[in-house]
Order: structure tokens, then sequence, then C-alpha cells
């Protein structure tokens, strides 16, 4: 029997499946580890064991000349298929083995370390089969959603940031987030990284969130978006960042066409308040003119030249003395023209100021001059159409 030595006590106690054999490939020690996976007690001698007795090779590898090599010349044997048996079934696991000194032994003995490929397998398959479901939960996102490192490395990204921004994230893992997608401001000028929000969280442990800034599609685009850069803490200080973004283009058009169309409402808000008030101003002035009555031969020649000229596009000069009824003539052929649904704008050129001719004609806006409260359509603007 072999005395045991003080230096091979770690051996006997060890959890892991540890085993040390003569240079005849007999057992001299088994760890604890395996004793109880193949339910020998501690007490109990295995001593003179031979290996084939808990090892036993693949089918592929010769086990004893393996293991001879590693006492005849003296190398290491690592990860070398077999199976062991283990609860009283035999399950696949990887050796390594190697040569070592025992004080009082003339010949070097082998040191074994057996591990359990089907544990480490299991244990992979638990792993991957959980990174599948978390990749289920991230792809049922229907924002963009991903992961930097503590550097801003690329790390993981959803299938949503995959159709939002054109790059496959297992493609450009490991690359800078920032100069993949946020490297230039939407007009194209360079956007430093240390100015980047999505770095700063990186840097301060603050949660960031934008939404006026754009991130660059793999075919170049700028696509408009609102993110949110959330620091992932490890001990108190930031180790990484999850982005989650969303992409804004159709809010965007929605905008845009909104205040187009309250920009236009405004505009023609502020035109029938103009017509209004003009109207009102020629209903004062023009309700007692009545219509033009009478049976004249000089007055059906008139009314005659009227019906000529109202249909046509061109501009007429009415010519008379003060009091004849110029005006009553103008309107007369405005309501009979093409252009009887737009208002007939009147001016009184020798009543307008020189200093306002321009103000009169072509309008103004507010503050564009002392006195100049709000914006002014200019008559001839009023005039459009009709």
């Amino acid at each position: 029997m072999m005395s045991q030595p003080g230096e091979l006590s770690f051996l006997k106690q060890s959890p892991a499946l540890m085993a040390l054999l003569d240079e005849a490939l007999r057992c001299l020690r088994l760890s604890r580890g395996w004793r109880r996976h193949i339910g020998v007690s501690d007490d109990e001698s295995v001593e003179g064991w031979p290996v084939s007795r808990f090892l036993e090779s693949d089918g592929a590898t010769n086990l004893e000349a393996e293991l001879s090599e590693v006492i005849d010349k003296g190398r290491i044997v690592e990860c070398l298929p077999l199976v062991v048996c283990l609860d009283d079934a035999s399950t696949r696991a990887r050796l390594t083995a190697w040569p070592v000194e025992i004080p009082g032994r003339a010949s070097p003995c082998i040191a074994l370390l057996v591990e359990d490929i089907e544990e480490l397998r299991k244990a992979v398959a638990e792993l991957r089969e959980l990174e599948v479901h978390h990749q289920l939960i991230l792809d049922a996102a229907g924002e963009g959603i991903y992961g930097l490192d503590r550097d801003g490395r690329l790390t993981f990204g959803n299938d949503a940031s995959r159709q939002i921004l054109g790059w496959k994230p297992d493609e450009i893992a490991g690359q800078l987030a920032h100069a993949v997608h946020h490297h230039s401001h939407e007009d194209g000028s360079p956007y430093a990284r240390e100015d980047c929000p999505i770095y700063a969280a990186l840097k301060d442990g603050e949660v960031h969130r934008v939404d006026d800034e754009v991130f660059w599609h793999t075919d170049g685009s700028p696509i408009p978006v609102e993110y949110t850069s959330t620091p992932i803490l490890k001990d108190g200080k930031p180790d990484g960042a999850v982005v989650v973004f969303r992409d804004i283009t159709e809010r965007r058009r929605a905008e845009r066409e909104r205040e187009e169309t309250y920009e236009q409402i405004r505009h023609l808000k502020e035109q029938l308040e103009q017509e209004r008030d003009y109207l009102r101003e020629e209903i004062n002035v023009t309700v007692n003119f009545g219509e033009i009555v009478g049976e004249s031969t000089a007055l059906k020649r008139t009314l005659a030249q009227i019906e000529a000229v109202a249909d046509t596009p061109v501009s007429v000069l009415v010519l008379g003395e003060s009091g004849v009824g110029k005006e009553m003539i103008a309107r007369a052929i405005h309501t009979k023209s093409s252009r009887a649904e737009k208002p007939l704008v009147k001016v009184n050129c020798a009543s307008v100021p020189k200093e306002l001719f321009e103000s009169e004609f072509f309008g103004h806006v507010r503050g564009a001059f002392t006195g100049a409260h709000q914006d002014r359509v200019g008559r001839l603007q009023l005039a459009d159409g009709g």
C-alpha cells in the first residue's frame, strides 16, 4: 500500500474528476469527486485498479497507448476524447494527462483530469436556448435596440435595428457604434464622438434622451430618430449602454404637412379678413348707387361696350368727368367678367400719400416701419384673381 504524501492530499479532497496512475497505468489515487460519481467511499481503497475500470476509449483512440507516452516521452495529453462511467451511466468526456514526480517513487506517475462534455454541452445548450429566448424578446420589440460595451462597441442588436438602419448586428459586432451610424449631423458635418449623447452615457452614467437627430442607414441616407441611451452599471460604474431608438420619418412628415396646412389656413384667414374689411368698406360707399338704369341711346351703347369687353382679358380704361358713374361702369364690367367671383379692388390713388404708396399696393410685414403693428396684405395681392 502506498502512503499518502501530504502533497497529494488536495487530490483526495478535490470535487473534480482527478486521478493518479502509476507507470503500469494502475490507479493510485481517485479524487473525492470521482469516488462520489462511481459510488466508492473515501475509506475504500482503489489502489491497483486498472484504468479501464473507470475510463474507456471512445473507440477512435487507443487510450493506453496515449497514456503510456505520458510516461515514456514525458508528453502532455490534452482534450483526449473518451468515455467515463459516472453515476452508473457512461458519458462522453475529455481527458488531460501529464507526468508528475511523487516523492519516494522511482518512476514518474500520471495525473489525470477529466471534464464531463455532456455537462458542458448541456450548459452550452441551456445558454444558447436562453440567448435565443432573449433575442426573440428583443426582436418582438417595435423599436430598434442595441447594446454597447464600455468602449462604445456594438455587442448585440435586434431585428428592428436591422430594418431601420439596414445593418446586421452580427456583421458589425465589435465596431464602434458612433462610427457606424452616428458619425455625422443631418447636414453632413462631422459629429464628434465626445459630443454624442450615446457616448456620454458611457462616461457620466446618466440616461440621455434625444428627439432631433439622425442615424445613418447603410445606403447613406439619414434616418430621423428619437432615442434613449441608458448606461449599464457595474459596481456603480458605467460598463456599457443600451440604446433604444425609433424611426420618426413619418412623424416628421406629418408635422411638416400640419405646419404647411396651418400656414395656408393662416394665410387664407388673413386674406379673408382683408377682403371682408374691404368689402364692408365698399358696401358702405356704394350701397346707395343702385343699378345702372336708363333707356337712352348713349347708355345702351355704353352697356353694349361693357358686354363686349367683359369677357376679354384686356385692360379697360373708363374715362369721364367726376360724378358721371365711372366706378359703376367698372363694377358692371367686373360683374360680367370671368373674375366676378373674386373682389374688385378700388384704389383712389390721389388719396394715397407717396410715403405709403409701396405699402398700400404691395403690403408690408409687422415692424417694417413705425406704425406697422401687424402684417398687411397689399392691394395687388388682395386683387389676385379679381
